[in-house]
């Protein structure tokens, strides 16, 4: 799906832009050229499959990069990473636009043109124009919501305002919490059941190859579970850490002061759009991507198999896990540009005579320790509630033995923190010892990480350094390769197999399903959605793993504990796709994770012994400043221009 005519407004926030007339006059004059102009409203979607253009996999400490990296490749979200956002010309600015973030009020400016004018254009039938309608009103909702996770209350902008309104009326408010939230429900619910004539597809129909990408209902479904949850959660649902914030007029915008029956009520109905969105869209044949191996080679061991499950349902585009993929952000692009995810991820060889002469894979996206250390035990518990691992020394170096060849290369050494770990510690990571599959290999075992000093996949440049000495395996397609070449003759020819990045997937769907579940007071069905996760991971139920693993048997059985176990299995089920930054504000507990020490192995040894460190990998400690670092700080300079805007917080 091409995106075209970009327009741009001049004016603040959701005001008509100059030329309406010629908009009017061209951009609708027939169906081919208002097809531009919905593509127009498309472009607008924030490139999530990004380091440059999403905060989320820096600042949520899912992906560390080094100063080297982040100056070849322009990642303004580096400063984020190191708590060094600004107020002045805010790094990934959703506002204003720049850098790496999109203008979203220009977004909406224009889905507010669209709406006003589709219904002019003479060659089309009137089902089409409702159902384009349909896509741009559900825009419109969604760049909302993401301005609502950026900024916290945002003005609604559900109508452009006239170039001839008066400057009172120009000079906007941020609605409260609550009035946001309730718009987006009250709206989504309005595309989903085609009110006012609007008429989504119901899913696709077997035409991906034209309108992947384009909403449909199961989309819209799903985007309205997601602002559910997020309006039910402690950040946003009477949070008390703002009471008192007031704007000018003496409101309190973040609506603080909410009874706990108000606040149950929020969870009450995610749950409900949780359940029918997941009906939904199972009914359409969504599920847990599951691998069938008609997409290689024959002879693979189950175990390689299910590592495949976890890696492909991201990386297989438009697979019925894939509740939307963005088809404007496709990962491994042509020209395997410097940013790339699937570039940066992959190790700097597997083959140590061509690690010095290898250009194109970097290795510079490295995964933090307390990412790696959040994957469960192969029991399905955290590390610190399985008995098994109570006089376990994490340290401890071993002779990997046949048995475990799965996971780890026979005959090499490693720790046993890389020892029966879950199967998705496996297939999301990349670490000293541990076989990779794939990548122009195609045996089954045969492929492993050297990450010590000396190894294939060993530092070995300032633009090719990896600070933890852990590689993100999951964001790489299998088939993305390099030329074998040899000592004598080595290569740089790389070639990548794309992936459309997913925005919305199966397994969060649940996973949201079970939290609002769980928060009304329904456990039993909660647990029901987390064991399906549960068992796609090859893990034992949650009831089982507690009762029969654990040191505390008693967690799985009270609402709070159920709370915790809940929001851990998200942190490993969607680990590097993007979600842990918006969870823990969510949930408020960037506070106290943020601030921790990000640490990686010490890198300079060869030996085990020297090379298994723990160490901080950046020199300066981080800050995440409570309540400020909770939301992104409005541009100065809008602030200035409209003193009714409220600057958040702390900045």
């Amino acid at each position: 799906m091409a995106l075209q005519l970009s327009l741009s407004s001049c004016s603040y926030l959701d005001i008509v832009p100059d030329g309406i007339p010629d908009i009017e006059q061209h951009a609708f004059a027939m169906r081919t050229q208002a097809e531009k102009f919905l593509f127009t409203c498309y472009s607008y979607i924030p490139v999530a499959g990004s380091i440059s253009a999403n905060p989320a996999f820096l600042a949520g400490h899912e992906i560390v990069i080094t100063p080297q990296s982040r100056s070849y490749s322009g990642t303004a979200a580096y400063y984020l990473q190191q708590g060094q956002q600004r107020s002045d010309s805010p790094y990934i600015c959703y506002w204003t636009g720049g850098n790496g973030g999109k203008n979203l009020w220009r977004g909406i400016s224009d889905c507010n043109i669209f709406l006003e004018h589709i219904h002019d254009v003479p060659d089309m039938e009137e089902w089409e124009k409702l159902q384009w309608a349909a896509e741009v009103e559900f825009l419109k909702v969604y760049y909302h919501y993401y301005l609502v996770k950026m900024y916290g209350p945002v003005p609604i902008a559900d109508k452009n305002i006239s170039v001839a309104a008066s400057e009172e009326e120009v000079k906007v408010y941020r609605n409260t919490l609550d009035e946001c939230f309730d718009y987006m429900l009250s709206k989504l619910t309005e595309i989903i059941a085609g009110e006012d004539g609007l008429g989504l597809m119901e899913d696709y129909g077997g035409q991906e190859n034209r309108v992947a990408g384009r909403v449909n209902k199961g989309i819209a479904m799903m985007l309205k579970a997601q602002v559910a949850v997020t309006a039910a959660s402690p950040l946003f649902n009477g949070n008390s850490m703002y009471r008192g914030v007031t704007d000018s007029r003496g409101v309190e915008i973040f609506c603080p002061s909410k009874p706990a029956e108000a606040r149950l009520q929020r969870w009450t109905y995610a749950a409900q759009a949780c359940g029918e969105a997941y009906e939904f869209l199972t009914a359409k044949g969504h599920r847990l991507y599951a691998y069938s191996g008609s997409l290689t080679e024959a002879g693979l061991s189950q175990r390689t198999k299910d590592k495949l499950t976890i890696r492909m349902a991201l990386t297989d585009p438009f697979n019925a896990e894939v509740v939307w993929g963005n088809s404007n952000n496709w990962v491994g692009v042509s020209g395997f540009g410097y940013g790339d995810l699937q570039n940066q991820s992959h190790p700097r060889d597997f083959n140590v005579d061509r690690k010095t002469s290898n250009s194109n894979h970097r290795g510079n996206f490295a995964v933090p320790l307390k990412v790696a250390r959040q994957f469960f035990t192969k029991n399905g518990l955290p590390i610190a509630f399985d008995k098994d691992w109570a006089n376990v020394n994490p340290l401890e170096v071993f002779d990997v033995r046949t048995d475990d060849s799965a996971f780890l290369y026979a005959g090499y050494q490693t720790i046993r923190f890389n020892k029966d770990r879950e199967l998705r510690y496996y297939a999301s990571l990349g670490f000293d010892g541990g076989t990779w599959y794939g990548q122009g290999d195609e045996t089954d075992r045969g492929q492993y990480i050297q990450a010590r000093q000396g190894g294939a996949a060993a530092n070995t440049v300032d633009n090719s350094w990896n600070l933890t000495g852990i590689f993100p395996k999951k964001l790489l397609h299998y088939r993305t390769s390099f030329a074998t070449g040899s000592a004598a003759a080595p290569t740089t020819t790389a070639t990548a197999e794309r992936y459309a990045w997913p925005l919305m997937k199966m397994n969060d769907l649940i996973l949201l399903y079970a939290e609002a579940l769980n928060e009304a007071g329904n456990m039993s069905k909660a647990k029901e959605m987390l064991n399906e996760v549960r068992t796609r991971a090859k893990l034992p139920d949650i009831d089982m793993a507690y009762s029969a693993y654990s040191n505390d048997t008693r967690r799985a059985g009270s609402k709070d504990g159920l709370r915790e176990i809940i929001r851990e299995e998200r942190l490993c089920e969607l680990a590097l796709e993007g979600y842990r930054y918006w969870d823990l504000l969510r949930w408020q507990e960037a506070e106290n994770d943020f601030s921790q020490p990000v640490t990686g192995w010490t890198l300079s040894g060869s030996a085990p012994a020297a090379y298994y460190i723990e160490a901080p990998v950046f020199p300066a400690a981080i800050t995440f400043s409570k309540p400020r670092d909770y939301f992104a700080p409005i541009p100065t300079q809008e602030i200035l221009r409209n003193r009714n805007i409220m600057q958040n917080p702390g900045w």
